[in-house]
């Protein structure tokens, strides 16, 4: 089964099992790959985390561009 490369490289990050519907009796779209959840994994604080992680990066981004406004004074 091919993955996006960044899942290949941060497993940690996926919320679930990747797998083929036909594993989960799917017969519309058996070859359909999917995410499915699993119980060892959190989905909704994993979710939570993920959004959060945007508002880090965005004040990141913040105080990059204040201190490229300091140092052109």
């Amino acid at each position: 089964m091919d993955y996006n490369r960044y899942f290949i490289e941060h497993p940690e990050m996926m919320a679930g099992k990747m797998e083929f519907a036909f594993e989960h009796g799917d017969t519309y779209r058996a070859t359909s790959k999917g995410l499915y959840p699993t119980s060892d994994k959190q989905q909704e604080k994993m979710l939570q985390d993920f959004v959060n992680s945007f508002a880090h990066m965005k004040d990141e981004a913040q105080a990059k561009k204040e201190e490229n406004a300091c140092q052109c004074m």
